[in-house]
């Protein structure tokens, strides 16, 4: 089997996830927000797009992409700030580099002036605060996208793993331009984490770090015939010859795997690239005992 699915490089994640519990909701925020009166004037003024599937493929040319801020380079430095914030959710010492230079790479990235940079990882459905002096005193936390989009009340009708892609780019959009007024940020300090606030807190973070490590592994249990299907998949959207997804050079050849979900007889399959981690292509296999068959297949440019 190729290597493109990285495999020896996760087993790692998963020796130290161990026994990973169900996923837990974060604080619920029932009461009325403080955040309303702004969050409706933005509304009101400019609703981002939730997401957009171009139909043509000059909609996704490079011009266009230009637009979006680069990913990060994952340096040493941002690394070790990282690895600093995380480490106390687990429960013994462990090395995280690998797993946060991914995270890093697969994260959109949106600046607040006067404030710092937000990533957006939707396959951990994480977020990241990076102040601007984050190298010196200020130190960088994480969100957990289910409390922003409580607070945000941005209600999701279906699974939040593929919701992540859509509705939570648009709470991510949002969440940037709240941080540009004072009163927001205040108000928003509940949702941005330095450290574990409970243990439930800390078995929630693991499981957003390491369930989609545990998930790409499962991919090893498939039938070759499967994994020749996924492969040739890959390779297809890759060339431009899948009819349902627009070539787009700079985009779709660049697609790689950073996603994976077995659910029963189906199988979830995220694409995405590391440019402005934006494009995503998300396609689901029905799997039988002989077959392994796309059921469907849909590009999404996060706006």
């Amino acid at each position: 089997m190729p290597t493109r699915y990285s495999l020896a490089l996760w087993t790692f994640v998963i020796t130290l996830a161990g026994s990973i519990a169900c996923f837990q909701t974060g604080p619920a925020f029932s009461e009325p927000s403080a955040l309303d009166p702004l969050i409706d004037s933005l509304s009101e003024r400019a609703k981002p797009p939730a997401i957009e599937t171009p139909a043509a493929e000059d909609a996704l040319n490079l011009k266009q992409r230009r637009i979006f801020q680069a990913t990060l380079s994952t340096e040493p430095r941002l690394l070790l700030r990282l690895q600093d914030l995380f480490a106390p959710y687990f429960d013994q010492p462990v090395d995280l580099t690998a797993l946060l230079q991914k995270i890093v790479a697969e994260s959109a990235v949106l600046s607040v002036p006067h404030v710092g940079r937000i990533l957006y990882n939707p396959g951990h459905m994480l977020l990241l605060l990076i102040p601007e002096n984050w190298q010196e005193t200020e130190g960088i936390r994480v969100a957990a996208l289910a409390d922003l989009l409580d607070i945000l009340k941005i209600e999701i009708p279906g699974a939040l793993q593929l919701a992540a892609y859509g509705r939570g780019f648009e709470a991510f959009k949002l969440l940037s331009e709240l941080m540009k007024d004072a009163k927001a940020r205040a108000t928003l300090e509940v949702v941005w984490n330095a450290a574990p606030r409970s243990s439930q807190d800390a078995e929630r973070m693991r499981y957003l770090l390491l369930r989609p490590m545990q998930q790409a592994m499962e991919i090893a249990r498939e039938t070759p015939a499967c994994r020749q299907a996924i492969n040739r998949f890959i390779d297809d959207v890759r060339a431009g010859k899948r009819a349902s997804i627009p070539a787009s050079r700079g985009l779709t050849d660049i697609v790689k795997p950073t996603r994976f979900i077995r659910s029963d007889n189906q199988i979830l399959l995220v694409l995405s690239e590391t440019f402005i981690a934006r494009y995503y292509v998300v396609a689901q296999f029905s799997v039988g005992a002989e077959s392994c068959d796309v059921a469907w297949e849909n590009a999404i440019f996060a706006m």
